[in-house]
């Protein structure tokens, strides 16, 4: 993947995400230098899914009504 060193890039996601679709990106993402922002609608733990079933759980960075879209150069929007 290219250099991307300060580009700040915001994920958005809820329970019930694609789990492949959030932490391989997001960590590909972060590998490349960029500074990650996971938001969502709760502070608590997201839980995500693979293959219809329960998967692993992230703590957000940030709620979504407390993040500015103009403080990101791009959006990802996992499954």
């Amino acid at each position: 993947m290219t250099d991307l060193v300060k580009t700040r890039v915001l994920m958005l996601a809820t329970d019930g995400f694609e789990q492949d679709e959030l932490f391989k990106p997001r960590q590909a993402l972060i590998d490349a230098g960029a500074q990650v922002t996971l938001a969502s609608l709760t502070s608590n733990a997201i839980t995500g899914e693979k293959g219809g079933e329960k998967g692993e759980s992230i703590t957000p960075d940030a709620l979504i009504s407390e993040v500015n879209s103009e403080d990101f150069d791009a959006l990802v929007l996992p499954g």
